[in-house]
């Protein structure tokens, strides 16, 4: 009993030096913290950039329902939007336009690749931007099996792109936007290229 009076003693005391302690004021001052970002941001409703960008567009503008309501811009907003820059914002936050007979649609690029986008022949001289999602096929040249392919090519797609094999014809099929179709393309050239 005695020794649990002793701890009972011992807690009270130190509760009691806690509760009248001050805290202890360091000799220097607190160093202010900086921080650096690697591009200005502002941060605009979805709604507000297509109303921009409408004004220099002459299709009606639409927004998919799963598209994101804010997008992140680098940098101020340019006052007169062509459908090329409207284009390259929508793809910094991972969404695109696809025309949609007379409308432009703006979705996530997740859903570009099962929507009406073109299907072409590839050429690196297509009339498509960067940001603008195609579906192409490429056939190697020097017999070299698609199947042995694919594992090479899929880790240099993003996600949200499709690419398939067509085993019967040799061929590879990709969705994609163009730039990533561009390089990969490239890609399969050097690879084709370098075949026995």
């Amino acid at each position: 009993m005695t020794k649990l009076r002793a701890l009972c003693i011992s807690l009270l005391m130190v509760l009691n030096i806690s509760a009248y302690a001050k805290p202890i004021k360091s000799a220097r001052p607190a160093e202010e913290r900086t921080y650096q970002y690697m591009y200005e941001t502002d941060s605009i409703k979805l709604t507000k950039l297509v109303e921009i960008a409408q004004k220099n567009i002459d299709r009606p503008i639409l927004i998919h329902s799963y598209a994101r309501s804010t997008v992140v811009a680098k940098g101020a907003l340019p006052k007169i939007m062509n459908l090329d820059a409207f284009g390259e914002i929508l793809a910094e936050n991972f969404m695109t336009v696809v025309e949609k007979g007379e409308f432009l649609v703006v979705l996530p690029s997740n859903e570009a690749r099962t929507s009406s986008i073109p299907v072409v022949e590839f050429r690196d001289d297509l009339p498509y931007k960067n940001w603008q999602w195609v579906t192409t096929s490429f056939q190697p040249k020097n017999n070299i099996k698609v199947a042995k392919l694919m594992p090479v090519i899929r880790p240099l797609l993003p996600g949200r792109a499709h690419l398939g094999a067509h085993i019967p014809t040799n061929k590879i099929l990709i969705t994609a936007s163009y730039g990533n179709v561009k390089r990969i393309i490239n890609v399969l050239n050097e690879i084709d290229a370098d075949a026995p």
